[in-house]
């Protein structure tokens, strides 16, 4: 087509064809009056299941609104077509990295991390809305422009629901489809099928392209025709890939995902990179209190409280994955703690890797942090606002020697903690969250006394350590990764990473039905 449909003639000009994707052409028009430029992408009507409710269901999709979607502007029909519209972004999509990529072009793991991260996030909240993509491709990742840090937008949700099923199936034969897709054995669209979809996307960018058919799963996709490209990748970079490329019933959900420590380390390297000199106190700070609130709730909250928060999180927690939207922290939070700023710098404080989704160990933290040290100032009376991190980190470290030091508000010892810290919430904490006060305690220095510039050293340099920040396996991935360790010995690391995120088939329900991660 070379010239726009006379049904969108009167608003748009035609600029130039794009070429086709699964379903029809893609054109870009620019708007007549605004001068803006649109992606049209043109639907033939002989693919849909039913015209019946069809524009009504595409303009319903146009309310569904985030920061790392594109969504529908407008949606226009003739006789013959469907013409659907959205903003045109500056850098194209995912698809021009990938040709970069196939000429010798690498793209380097946080880039990669960080548009995983956006991507997630984006899908999070379509999924929370019951909204499934259906047809994730790079076609489908737009982004804001040409440099690694380029804001992420996912178009086209929603639309695969419109389709024949049937004809999708003959139509979607890419390495982005689902295995039981290509089968032929689930013809419907849902969320399993998007995260096997953000699994390959992220196999393409790592890798060069995404898994072939008949490698697909946790050995497949390291030992077959990539095994030399992965082995230039990191071992976290590697288990995340592989938890996505299971099958449809082991599949962790975008929230889960989200929160994979590779996206946890690439978000604070992120805020790092920003700051000059490389370093950022900030970030340091920010896991500074989120370890020292781990510490503390033991010894400073009742277990009576603790256990209201947990069923708070249950009631919350709808698709059982062990994580909420942060606005649903803030729902809890806000019935425990009255300052409203309060709450608010809390959240922002905990939510480490900026994902928007929390677990129960970070609710309980910002909890704590909101109601004991910003709604509570030395005279029980609320800090003068604006409340800053730069306030908590010396009350936070003051109440710990106050609970923990040999006297009050003495240097502690690694003993002194491990005897204080046992507690009715401390086990509450280890059985319905991934925290592990043995392996916290481990990161700070033995035989001799902990005062407060030790105590931040250890505590900010651990990387979460023992918490759900950095889990055990994931702590063994990074401790094997070297010349020693090939792919031969990543299965079972990733067994046990699934294992102690709850991520197993068997161990997650287990947590779930606890209210934990």
């Amino acid at each position: 087509m070379s010239s726009v449909s006379t049904t969108l003639d009167g608003r748009y000009a035609f600029e130039y064809q794009v070429g086709l994707w699964s379903y029809g052409t893609v054109q870009v028009l620019r708007d007549r009056e605004s001068r803006a430029l649109s992606i049209c992408k043109v639907v033939p009507k002989a693919q849909l299941k039913s015209t019946d409710g069809v524009l009504a269901t595409l303009k319903k999709l146009r309310g569904l609104q985030h920061e790392h979607t594109s969504p529908i502007t407008a949606v226009q029909e003739d006789q013959h077509n469907l013409y659907i519209l959205s903003t045109k972004t500056d850098g194209g999509d995912i698809a021009d990295w990938l040709d970069r990529v196939e000429e010798g072009f690498c793209i380097h793991e946080n880039s990669c991390a960080n548009y995983m991260r956006q991507m997630l996030s984006a899908f999070t909240y379509c999924h929370a809305h019951q909204v499934f993509h259906g047809d994730l491709s790079p076609i489908s990742i737009m982004l804001s422009s040409k440099m690694p840090d380029a804001v992420v937008k996912i178009g086209d949700f929603g639309i695969a629901q419109i389709l024949d099923k049937q004809m999708m199936a003959t139509k979607m034969m890419s390495g982005y489809m689902p295995p039981e897709m290509r089968c032929g054995q689930h013809l419907c669209s849902g969320a399993a099928q998007d995260m096997w979809s953000i699994g390959a996307v992220a196999h393409a960018l790592l890798v060069g392209q995404p898994p072939v058919n008949n490698e697909w799963g946790t050995r497949g996709i390291f030992r077959g025709s990539f095994e030399e490209a992965w082995s230039e990748r990191s071992l976290e970079a590697r288990d995340f890939v592989a938890r996505l490329l299971l099958p449809a019933d082991e599949r962790p959900t975008a929230a889960q995902m989200l929160n994979h420590p590779w996206l946890r380390s690439a978000a604070i390297s992120e805020v790092t990179s920003k700051t000059s000199g490389g370093t950022s106190q900030e970030a340091q700070m920010t896991v500074l209190c989120y370890m020292l609130a781990v510490l503390l709730i033991p010894v400073m909250v009742p277990h009576c409280d603790f256990e209201h928060l947990r069923v708070a999180f249950i009631q919350m927690d709808k698709d059982n994955d062990g994580f909420i939207p942060r606005s649903a922290v803030h729902s809890i939070l806000r019935k425990r703690c009255v300052l409203e700023e309060a709450v608010t710098t809390a959240l922002n404080i905990c939510d480490v890797g900026k994902t928007g989704v929390m677990d129960l160990c970070t609710a309980a933290c910002a909890d704590l942090i909101s109601r004991e040290f910003f709604a509570s100032g030395p005279t029980s009376q609320p800090l003068s606002c604006p409340l800053r991190i730069s306030d908590l980190v010396p009350r936070m470290l003051k109440k710990f020697f106050e609970k923990y030091g040999e006297q009050k508000q003495a240097p502690a010892t690694v003993e002194g903690i491990e005897m204080r810290i046992r507690s009715a919430v401390a086990q509450d904490m280890e059985s319905y969250t991934s925290v592990r006060y043995d392996e916290i305690i481990a990161c700070l220095p033995e035989e001799t006394h902990i005062n407060e510039k030790l105590l931040s050293e250890y505590l900010s340099a651990s990387s979460g350590a023992g918490t759900p920040l950095m889990p055990r396996a994931m702590r063994s991935l990074r401790a094997a990764e070297g010349p020693s360790c090939g792919v031969e010995g990543l299965d079972d690391l990733v067994f046990s990473f699934f294992q102690s995120c709850g991520f197993g088939s068997v161990g997650f329900k287990r947590h779930v039905k606890a209210g934990g991660c």
